[in-house]
């Protein structure tokens, strides 16, 4: 299954889905509600010698580049809400990393509709911090939460 097809079965089924965690996982909801920010550093440590350039994830084809710098960078940009998780390390030339920046568009959304493990901590640490400051049970279905 695509994951357009995977994002329409989940949009037809009107429950909570990845899209609206990732929209709810931006650092501003944090903020508002005062919730230590999960995101862990800034950066990534460098890459490993002999590390490629994924750059066919984003931009469908092969690095030419053989022999630029790999940097590690953030698959769902940290500035949206990304996390600094082994999940969510890209690796990328530095011809390919830097056009990339923090735009959401070039994400391969086939890999970020797999179960991610930070995507769970980030949005469980949320949930428990908004239940802290509020008065109103937050519900969320557990089927709903088991897809993210």
């Amino acid at each position: 299954m695509s994951w357009v097809e995977k994002l329409e079965v989940l949009n037809a089924e009107n429950t909570f889905g990845l899209p609206e965690a990732l929209v709810l996982l931006n650092p501003a909801y944090f903020n508002e509600i005062e919730a230590s920010d999960q995101r862990g550093k800034d950066s990534f440590q460098p890459a490993k010698p002999g590390s490629k350039c994924r750059s066919r994830e984003l931009w469908g084809y092969e690095c030419p580049f053989s022999d630029s710098t790999i940097h590690v960078d953030h698959t769902f940009p940290r500035s949206r809400g990304g996390m600094t998780h082994s999940d969510n390390a890209m690796y990328l030339c530095q011809e390919h990393n830097i056009p990339k920046s923090n735009d959401i568009h070039l994400i391969p959304w086939e890999k970020m509709l797999e179960r991610r493990a930070w995507i769970d901590i980030s949005f469980n640490h949320l949930i428990a911090s908004a239940a802290r400051t509020t008065r109103v049970k937050l519900y969320f279905p557990e089927v709903a939460l088991g897809r993210l």
